[in-house]
């Protein structure tokens, strides 16, 4: 008599194929840690400083894709390197930086007001919508969930790594998946579809303490409570590691980027006042 195997991986692969959101699973975690409970706005301080370069700045050229069409003939698109620098060459800042702190008593927090997530799949990109706007990062409330969605007929598939461990396949457009996201950290969001040339990123936290800078490279952090924190900065590298091939017809299915760039500076909030802290990325 033939027996059935059953084998569980530790992945979750959703198919948005029905109609309305669909929810998955999420991971087990520890309980989220209480937010603003004991807020007091009398004794807070803001943090506010500049995100510059130092040194030459790096080109990351567009990524060239080949495609045929019916007379047999080939153009090519341009995508642009997800993770590109940006900088001013007058003024050196830097634009797409996330500045958040560390070492903070959620209990102490200003509430969440960063707006809800949502992971928009095009074939040029991957795009994180806070609200209406489109970045290549976004910031959720830990045990909050995000909602992703393909929005043209092509196959599109998500995968997702670091702090967060699934794949969702979108088969049809505007079929979106919800997903909790439970612990803490960067999650690192990719294609499962060999399009390369999709990167995102998603920061989970216990607070709201995170900025992005815009093209002036400038940030500001409101409302932290006084204390001593270490003030992180964090920027994705736009450097090729490493690239997978398809072992068959030698075409790029995913490329893996250096490391990002990271600096840290201890920061003292006092009540009522401005506290400045400038970054300087290199190489």
């Amino acid at each position: 008599m033939r027996r059935a195997c059953l084998m569980l991986l530790p992945i979750t692969f959703a198919c948005a194929a029905c109609d309305g959101p669909v929810w998955t699973e999420t991971e087990p975690s520890e309980a989220v840690p209480a937010l603003s409970g004991d807020f007091d706005p009398a004794r807070c301080g803001t943090i506010t400083g500049r995100v510059r370069w130092n040194g030459p700045i790096p080109v990351h050229p567009p990524i060239m894709i080949g495609v045929s069409s019916d007379n047999g003939s080939v153009h090519y698109r341009h995508y642009e390197n997800p993770n590109a620098l940006r900088v001013d060459p007058g003024t050196r800042a830097v634009a797409g930086a996330v500045v958040f702190l560390e070492q903070v008593n959620p209990a102490q927090s200003r509430p969440w007001d960063h707006a809800a997530v949502r992971i928009e799949i095009h074939d040029a990109d991957i795009r994180v919508m806070h609200g209406d706007q489109a970045r290549h990062v976004g910031f959720v409330h830990r045990g909050d969930a995000i909602e992703v969605v393909s929005s043209e007929p092509a196959f599109h598939a998500l995968r997702a790594r670091g702090a967060a461990f699934f794949s969702f396949a979108f088969p049809d457009p505007d079929k979106p998946i919800r997903r909790a996201l439970t612990k803490p950290g960067i999650v690192d969001l990719t294609s499962a579809a060999a399009k390369y040339w999709h990167q995102a990123y998603l920061f989970v936290g216990d607070h709201p303490y995170f900025a992005l800078t815009e093209s002036d490279g400038l940030f500001t952090l409101p409302q932290v409570p006084v204390g001593e924190y270490r003030l992180a900065c964090w920027l994705p590298n736009g450097d090729v590691a490493s690239i997978d091939r398809d072992p068959n017809m030698g075409l790029d299915i995913q490329r893996h980027y250096a490391p990002p760039l990271e600096r840290r500076q201890a920061v003292s909030v006092t009540a009522k006042a401005e506290t400045l802290v400038n970054f300087e990325l290199e190489r």
